[in-house]
């Protein structure tokens, strides 16, 4: 029963990582209620990967692409797939 809310919370956080990317690609005013929200969330772990892994030429940022790979191991791990 934990291990199952554990995987739908890391799938929520998935799914607000990638509202959050489509938002800054998409230049989406930050200071909207859910915009605002989702960076929020979302930039403790990103801000971490971007220490690691800055921008690719100073305007590509991959951390969301990381981070959801790094939440979809973390999930198959809690399923006992690895």
């Amino acid at each position: 029963m934990v291990i199952y809310v554990l995987e739908k919370l890391i799938e929520v956080y998935m799914l607000m990582i990638l509202v959050r990317a489509l938002a800054t690609w998409l230049q989406l005013d930050t200071r909207k209620t859910l915009v605002k929200l989702l960076c929020r969330t979302t930039d403790p772990l990103l801000a971490r990967i971007r220490r690691i892994v800055p921008p690719m030429g100073g305007a590509i940022d991959i951390s969301p692409v990381i981070a959801m790979l790094a939440l979809a191991v973390l999930a198959a791990v809690l399923r006992g797939v690895f």
